[in-house]
């Protein structure tokens, strides 16, 4: 699927190049350089799909601006409207098809003012109709996300700080000049030796197209600075403040570089003084991947140099040997094909993992399917370092080579497709739109991601920081855990996993005997143990409860939850008056399918029961087949009065209620 969107990318790309005035071979240079410097997001199923829009839409309006009669105007706006809602239905990342829409609108009024009236009308008509066809076709991934969005962190947008994730250091700017096994920014900036080459003699042409070009190239640029005040001016507009990343807007730099790329290529054409800059370009950049050695002074980035700057011996003398020749552009064409796969095999040759990681059970699995429960996988996070103090009693960050061992560790302990793919329940997410309040209590029990503004006291994985910037060894993270396990018992989670052993957790915790499951890690390395510690007193997906008090404000209710050491049930209701409940009675599960719980219930008094899955719009509870009021349990979980009796409860998730207007207004 990658291989085939990213050849529709670098057709649409070559065609826009076309469209420009380029010639068959410089827009294929610059098609090349576009995925190249867009290759962070080209290796993602859920995010290359945007490559593709970008490609498509800049060739729709270049079309439209063409074309003429309103037959060929109808034609290209359905292609651009159905381009948008693949962009919105398809992706996880909803900056880029905002990006792309800013960068347009730019391009439309550019074309404006170069061609007149008439065609900036017909033009900014034509991306109004696209943007809205293809945002009410959205609408089905859309709306639901809006409607989510207004219950988690993000609703009030981001502080600069949060936002200017990811910005490039002046140091990672040296990345341009050579390539990079690395996963992080020093991917954003990449767009192979030949094609940078070519870039920096776009900046010598006059066209008007590459002038555009070149300002929304050098504009993304600034904006991925880290400490930008162009940033810090962006993220104060409506829809921008959402999103976090400062340099993630070299994704339309990357296209906008592209461009220029092949511009660069017909410009040189063009003139006879070529070899004079060559040189001095070519001097410029060995000092610089010279420079890059020295800053990052790593055998990795040595590796890169190398390789790299056998890249710019070969392009310099494809240019003063064949220049003006007609195996020029041909070799500099393959010369960016074996810049491509070079750096998809450095980038991504460590990464790559075997199907069969995926069709083999894992061994938690087998576990879990055995004995289901809601998990934590606790001390863990995203690049786990775990094995290393654990296991080898090295501090030292893993390498690239490490990285499938690093995998399994991941894969059988919180990987969202281990979750997703096994019907694993767990507590563990990474979700941008989480919602706020679960957010603030599974912060509080060592989640990895917390996207509530203003923050919250966070036990962390396995970097947790005090003031002084050390770390918090495992035994104090263990007690800061031991007083916050009433709370994993109220979110009903029933095993812990762990690459540590921690016998202090079990005893103290009167845990159940933690079970050891091994990963086989490699031929060189240990298997790595994974410490399953059993929660006996964690809550079922549904129970009957006493209430301690009702109140109507939610700050209220969560203070006094957390003063309460996260042990009493506090009910949000204006209307209801103090009472008491037995929690006697007994819940049997009769169904439970992905939105659809169904539970039979027997009580010889009145009772209210909890339903642990996240208060949501969307969820209904039914009684006996009528609609019921949920209530909302201690902020995140929802409830429900339950008459005495033998009685039936559902609770439904309705996808479509999400489209209702007191949602969306």
């Amino acid at each position: 699927y990658l291989w085939l969107t990213l050849s529709f990318t670098l057709f649409f790309s070559v065609l826009f190049n076309r469209e420009l005035g380029g010639g068959i071979w410089a827009s294929l240079i610059g098609g090349l350089s576009y995925i190249i410097g867009d290759f962070y997001w080209s290796q993602n199923a859920t995010v290359v799909n945007v490559l593709l829009v970008q490609a498509v839409l800049f060739w729709v309006i270049m079309m439209i601006l063409k074309s003429s009669g309103w037959q060929k105007f109808a034609l290209y706006v359905a292609v651009g409207s159905l381009a948008v809602a693949w962009g919105w239905l398809t992706t996880v990342v909803y900056f880029g098809n905002l990006y792309i829409f800013t960068t347009l609108f730019a391009f439309v009024l550019f074309l404006g003012i170069k061609h007149g009236k008439i065609f900036f009308y017909r033009l900014i008509v034509a991306l109004a109709l696209m943007f809205l066809i293809g945002s009410l076709i959205g609408a089905l991934q859309l709306v639901p996300v809006y409607i989510m969005a207004q219950f988690s962190g993000r609703s009030a947008g981001l502080d600069y700080q949060a936002a200017q994730g990811y910005a490039i250091g002046f140091k990672e700017l040296l990345n341009f000049v050579h390539l990079t096994s690395e996963r992080g920014l020093e991917a954003y900036l990449y767009l192979g030796i030949a094609p940078l080459i070519l870039l920096i003699f776009s900046f010598f042409s006059k066209n008007p197209f590459a002038k555009f070009f070149r300002w929304v190239f050098l504009a993304a640029l600034a904006i991925s600075i880290k400490g930008s005040p162009l940033f810090w001016l962006i993220i104060k507009m409506p829809l921008f403040s959402y999103f976090q990343g400062a340099a993630r807007f070299m994704f339309v730099g990357a296209f906008a570089g592209a461009v220029l790329v092949g511009f660069g290529c017909e410009h040189i054409l063009s003139v006879t003084i070529i070899k004079k800059h060559l040189k001095i370009i070519a001097i410029g950049m060995a000092s610089l991947m010279l420079l890059a050695m020295i800053v990052f002074r790593t055998q990795a980035t040595s590796y890169s140099v190398l390789i790299a700057m056998l890249f710019l011996i070969a392009a310099y003398l494809i240019f003063t040997l064949l220049f003006k020749k007609p195996l020029f552009l041909p070799l500099l064409t393959i010369l960016t094909i074996l810049d491509l796969f070079t750096f998809f095999y450095i980038f991504n040759a460590p990464l790559i993992m075997d199907r069969r990681s995926y069709e083999t059970r894992p061994v938690t699995l087998e576990f879990l399917k055995k004995f289901p429960g809601r998990v934590l996988p606790l001390f863990v996070d995203d690049w786990d370092d775990s094995y290393y103090y654990e296991l080898l009693n090295k501090s030292i960050t893993p390498s690239e080579k490490d990285a499938p061992y690093m995998f399994d560790l991941r894969f059988q302990t919180y990987f969202p497709n281990f979750a997703l793919l096994n019907s694993v329940e767990t507590v563990e997410i990474n979700d941008p739109l989480l919602n706020v309040d679960l957010g603030k209590l599974l912060a509080s029990i060592g989640t990895r991601q917390l996207v509530t503004t203003g923050g919250e006291e966070k036990l962390n994985k396995l970097y947790v920081k005090r003031d002084d910037g050390t770390d918090i060894s495992i035994v104090e993270r263990t007690e800061i855990f031991k007083e916050r396990l009433p709370l994993a018992n109220f979110l009903g989670i029933r095993y812990i996993l762990s690459p540590f052993r921690i016998d202090d957790l079990r005893h103290s915790l009167e845990l159940a005997n933690y079970f050891p499951l091994y990963i086989i890690g490699g031929s060189d390395k240990p298997p790595i143990p994974v410490f399953v510690f059993a929660n006996p007193t964690a809550k079922p997906l549904a129970y009957f409860t006493k209430i301690t008090d009702f109140k109507s404000d939610p700050s209220e209710i969560y203070k006094s939850f957390k003063e309460s050491g996260f042990r009493d049930i506090i009910v949000e209701c204006k209307a209801c008056k103090p009472q008491s409940f037995t929690a006697e009675g007994k819940i049997f599960l009769q169904k439970k399918e992905n939105g659809l719980v169904s539970l039979k219930t027997q009580s010889p008094d009145e009772q209210f029961l909890v339903f642990t899955q996240n208060y949501l719009p969307g969820w209904k509870a039914f009684l006996d087949g009528q609609k019921v009021p949920m209530y909302k349990v201690n902020t995140v979980f929802p409830g429900i009065f339950v008459p005495a009796g033998t009685h039936k409860a559902v609770f439904k998730y309705d996808y479509w209620s999400l489209f209702n207007p007191k949602w969306i207004f």
